[in-house]
C-alpha cells in the first residue's frame, strides 16, 4: 500500500513539473522583456519605451524553401537567460540573452529560424540606416517593404529598431499596419535598438559646440492633405507682374479650385530693385502692391502664400523701421554685408539673428503684419539654410559669436511658427534646411529647381 502511495505521489511530482514547464515564463532583463507561452508555442518581445517589438514569434526550422514550426515547447529560466527547449518535430534549444544592447539568440541547431509579426504603423516606419546608404537616412512614407529594410524607426521616440541584415521584413498580407519579420539565429543581437537615432547618430547635434539636439516629432493632424497650389516660379521665374498675377488667379479660382486648389504663391520677384522690401513691393511691378493682391486672391476664394528668406532685409530701406542699427546686419572680416540667398538682387541683405533684438524688432512685427492685416496662408521659407554657413565662416563679426548656428537658426524659425500660428502652412525650401527646421516646417522642397529654360540676365541656378 505504501509502495503504490509513493508511486503516485511521484507521479504528481512529475505532473507539477511538465505543468510548470509549460506555464507562461517572461524574461525581464536591460529594458528588455521576452514572454514565452508554451501552450500557444509563441513568444513576444518588448522594449521599454517601445511596447511590443514582436508578437507571435515563433520557432522554426528552414529547410531549404521550407519553414517548419516547433512545438511542444518547455520553457525555464536559467542563468539569466530564458531557455526554449522543443519536442516536436525536432529536439532543439535555444537561449534567448538579454542586454541592455539588445536580446541575443542561441540555438542549438544552425538552421534557426525566427518569425512573427511586427509592429509598423504611421508612426513606427521602415527605414534603411545610415551605414547602408552613404551616411544617409531613408525612411518609407506609406505601408511599404523592401527586399533591404530590415530596420523600424520609431517617430515618437526616436528609437530605430534594428534586426539582422539577414532578416527580411514585408507587410502583412491581412493587416498592412504589421510586418512579417523572419530572423535567421546569427553570433549577433537579433533583436536591438538604437535610441535618439536621428538627433544624435544621424547627426543633428554632432560637431554643435552647446550641444543643440532638436525634438524629432511625427507629422502633427493640422492638415489632412498636403497643400495644393500655384507657384509663380516655375511659370515666370522673376518675371510675373501685377497683370499676370491678376490673370492666373482669376483662371486658378475659375479652373481649379473646384476641385482642390487652394494656395496662390508669389515668388521672389516682388523684391527687386533698390526700394524694394518685404512690404514695400516693386512698384513697377505690382503698382497697387502686396496687400492689395492677397485681397484679390481672397476675393476669389483662394489662400495667399509667399516666398520670403527671413534671414535678410533690404538694407537701405528695411521693412519695419527708416533705419536698422548697425548690429543688425551680419557681416565678413572686412565688415562688408553679404546678399541673402535666393533674393531678387543685392539689395536684400543677411541679418544677424544672435541678436536677439533683430527678432523682437523686425521679425516678429513683420510676419504680425503679414499674417494678421495682410492675411498670409502659406510661407515658403526660404533661404536654403546657407545663412548657418555664412555664419560659421564669419561668426567672429556677429553680436553673440559663441551662439551655435542652428540654435540662431531655430530662433528665427520659432518666431515665424508662433507668428503665422497653427491653421496656416509653413514649407521649407530645400533639403540643407530640413532636419534643422523640424517642428517648425509643416513640409519642405528635398532639392533644386525645375525648369526647361529661364531666361534672365546672369542667372545660375542648381536645378535641373
Amino acid at each position: 500500500m505504501k509502495h503504490s502511495v509513493n508511486i503516485i505521489m511521484l507521479a504528481s511530482i512529475m505532473a507539477m513539473i511538465m505543468a510548470g514547464c509549460k506555464t507562461a515564463h517572461e524574461l525581464e532583463q536591460g529594458g528588455w522583456a521576452v514572454k514565452a507561452d508554451p501552450a500557444t508555442s509563441t513568444l513576444s518581445i518588448l522594449k521599454d519605451g517601445l511596447d511590443t517589438i514582436a508578437c507571435q514569434v515563433r520557432l522554426n526550422l528552414k529547410q531549404e524553401n521550407e519553414v517548419i514550426p516547433l512545438s511542444d515547447w518547455s520553457v525555464k529560466e536559467e542563468n539569466g537567460m530564458l531557455v526554449i527547449n522543443t519536442g516536436a518535430p525536432e529536439q532543439t534549444s535555444w537561449e534567448f540573452i538579454a542586454a541592455q544592447s539588445g536580446i541575443n539568440v542561441n540555438c542549438s541547431v544552425e538552421n534557426g529560424l525566427i518569425t512573427g509579426m511586427a509592429q509598423a504603423g504611421e508612426e513606427r516606419m521602415p527605414a534603411r540606416v545610415g551605414n547602408q546608404d552613404n551616411g544617409i537616412m531613408y525612411t518609407q512614407m506609406g505601408f511599404v517593404s523592401a527586399c533591404n529594410i530590415y530596420h523600424l524607426f520609431d517617430m515618437p521616440t526616436d528609437i530605430m529598431i534594428r534586426f539582422t541584415e539577414e532578416s527580411k521584413l514585408t507587410r502583412n498580407k491581412e493587416d498592412n499596419r504589421f510586418m512579417d519579420i523572419r530572423v535567421p539565429v546569427t553570433a549577433g543581437d537579433e533583436f536591438s535598438v538604437i535610441e535618439d537615432y536621428y538627433t544624435n547618430v544621424i547627426g543633428l547635434s554632432k560637431n554643435q559646440k552647446t550641444g543643440f539636439q532638436p525634438a524629432y516629432k511625427p507629422i502633427p493632424g493640422r492638415f489632412e492633405t498636403a497643400p495644393t497650389g500655384w507657384s509663380s516660379w516655375y511659370c515666370y521665374y522673376m518675371a510675373p507682374d501685377q497683370e499676370d498675377l491678376v490673370e492666373e488667379t482669376d483662371a486658378l479660382s475659375e479652373k481649379l479650385r473646384p476641385y482642390g486648389l487652394e494656395y496662390v504663391q508669389l515668388d521672389a520677384a516682388y523684391t527687386r530693385g533698390a526700394e524694394a522690401n518685404w512690404l514695400e513691393w516693386n512698384r513697377e511691378m505690382y503698382p497697387e502692391g502686396g496687400k492689395w493682391w492677397f485681397d484679390h486672391i481672397r476675393e476669389k476664394g483662394l489662400k495667399p502664400g509667399l516666398w520670403l528668406n527671413a534671414y535678410g532685409d533690404n538694407y537701405a530701406n528695411p521693412s519695419m523701421a527708416d533705419e536698422y542699427p548697425e548690429d543688425y546686419y551680419l557681416r565678413d572680416s572686412a565688415g562688408n554685408l553679404s546678399g541673402a540667398c535666393c533674393t531678387a538682387d543685392t539689395t536684400v541683405v543677411r541679418l544677424d539673428y544672435t541678436n536677439p533684438a533683430v527678432i523682437e524688432n523686425h521679425l516678429t512685427p513683420l510676419f504680425d503684419t503679414l499674417v494678421n492685416d495682410w492675411g498670409l496662408d502659406y510661407l515658403k521659407d526660404a533661404g536654403w539654410g546657407t545663412w548657418m554657413d555664412y555664419y560659421e565662416e564669419n561668426r567672429g563679426t556677429a553680436h553673440d559669436p559663441d551662439m551655435d548656428s542652428r540654435q540662431a537658426y531655430r530662433n528665427a524659425q520659432a518666431a515665424i511658427r508662433e507668428a503665422m500660428g497653427e491653421d496656416n502652412y509653413i514649407v521649407g525650401c530645400a533639403m540643407h534646411e530640413i532636419g534643422v527646421g523640424f517642428g517648425f516646417f509643416d513640409g519642405s522642397r528635398t532639392g533644386g529647381d525645375d525648369y526647361v529654360q529661364w531666361t534672365g540676365d546672369g542667372h545660375c541656378s542648381g536645378g535641373m
